[in-house]
């Protein structure tokens, strides 16, 4: 598998990813993501950083970003 390291405009990606999975939903779906702390040994890194996995269907990819969009519009804790 592939996986790229996102930074994204949130507060804190560890409460992004759980209210993804727990309180979000654009037409019936949501996404899943690890959030980046987990990923390096530093303090404090990758607070604002996802890890996405490459999928390789393209309409999947499409259908994911799109959800992902709108939970950044949504979340309480967006940065924009």
């Amino acid at each position: 598998a592939f996986y790229t390291m996102v930074r994204l405009p949130v507060d804190d990606a560890e409460k992004f990813c759980e209210w993804c999975l727990t309180d979000f939903s654009y037409e019936g779906q949501t996404i899943m993501m690890a959030p980046g702390s987990g990923f390096y040994s530093t303090p404090g890194a990758g607070r604002d950083e996802v890890r996405l996995a490459y999928v390789l269907n393209k309409e999947d990819l499409g259908k994911a970003l799109k959800v992902l969009a709108e939970a950044l519009k949504a979340y309480p804790g967006n940065t924009y």
